[in-house]
């Protein structure tokens, strides 16, 4: 599945996030992202702020996946 890897800053509403994109599969391995390598989602704009950062968002929709499919996406060592 494909899993989109959020970060947020806290604002007014949703806050602002960015995002990077990685693969799960069966397979055990692993992923490393990093923070500058996220890209905004609007209305965020450049860099994610590390130091204002407060919330980590592992998101999975259905563009890849059919309404009703079941996955487990198990995460250690944050």
């Amino acid at each position: 599945m494909r899993v989109s890897v959020q970060v947020r800053e806290p604002r007014p509403g949703e806050g602002l996030r960015w995002r990077h994109s990685a693969y799960a599969d069966a397979t055990p391995r692993t992923v490393s992202l990093s923070v500058d390598d996220f890209r905004p989602i609007r209305p965020a704009s450049g860099r994610a702020p590390l130091e204002r950062l407060h919330a980590l968002l592992f998101v999975m929709d259905t563009v890849n996946a059919r309404p009703g499919d079941s996955r487990t996406l198990t995460v250690h060592a944050i």
